[in-house]
C-alpha cells in the first residue's frame, strides 16, 4: 500500500532544498514528490492556490477569528457579500518571492478580484523609479 494513501488529507509533498545554513524557508530548488506543486485552501469563501514558497496562514481557524474581528471593526454586514477589498479602490502587494507573487496573481483571478495588483520586488531596494511598477 502506498504510504501516502494512508493519509488522504495529504494532497502534496514538496521537498524544498536549501544548501545554505541559516534562518530561511526559501530553498533554491523544489521537488514535487506527491501530488501537485501547490495546495488549495478556502478561507472566508475565497479559494487560494498556495505553493511551497508562498506564505499562507496555516492556522485557518484563527485566521477566521481575525477576519471576524476586522469585519466587526469595519462595520461590514457579515453576510459574506463584502470583503475587506471592498473598502478600498485598489490594493497593491509588493513581494520579494517570485512564486508568491505568481500565486497572488492566480488567486485574484480565481476569486474574481479586480482591484488588486501584485509586484515582484524587494522593498529594501525601493528607489525613485519603483513607482513605475504600479
Amino acid at each position: 500500500m502506498d504510504k501516502v494513501s494512508v493519509f488522504p488529507e495529504v494532497t502534496s509533498i514538496v521537498n524544498n532544498v536549501i544548501s545554505s545554513v541559516g534562518n530561511t524557508s526559501l530553498g533554491e530548488v523544489e521537488h514535487t514528490l506527491h501530488g501537485k506543486p501547490f495546495i488549495m485552501e478556502t478561507l472566508r469563501g475565497l479559494v487560494f492556490q498556495i505553493s511551497a514558497s508562498s506564505f499562507f496562514q496555516t492556522n485557518t481557524h484563527q485566521a477566521e477569528v481575525l477576519y471576524r474581528l476586522i469585519q466587526e471593526c469595519a462595520n461590514l454586514r457579515g453576510d459574506g457579500s463584502e470583503i475587506v477589498l471592498d473598502l478600498v479602490k485598489h490594493v497593491y502587494g509588493y513581494e520579494v518571492v517570485a512564486q508568491a507573487t505568481a500565486d497572488a496573481r492566480v488567486n485574484v483571478k480565481l476569486n474574481g478580484i479586480h482591484n488588486a495588483t501584485f509586484i515582484q520586488g524587494d522593498l529594501n531596494k525601493v528607489d525613485e523609479n519603483s513607482g513605475n511598477n504600479f
